[in-house]
């Protein structure tokens, strides 16, 4: 939908230095919060398998 939406608004703009500015910021600004969800997942997964393996030390 996004793409869509780029493509779309490129000629109304006429794909000045504004625009490209505009969608580099707001690539950006996803990817950016993207690998912080990745990162703030696998963090998760990490600290879990640490408890697990904890408890299986903790029983033996």
């Amino acid at each position: 939908m996004i793409i869509l939406a780029w493509g779309i608004t490129g000629p109304y703009f006429h794909y000045s230095e504004t625009w490209q500015l505009v969608i580099n910021t707001g690539t950006t600004i996803v990817t950016f919060l993207m690998v912080f969800l990745i990162q703030r997942a696998q963090n998760k997964d990490s600290l879990v398998l640490h408890l697990k393996l904890s408890e299986l030390i903790a029983a033996t």
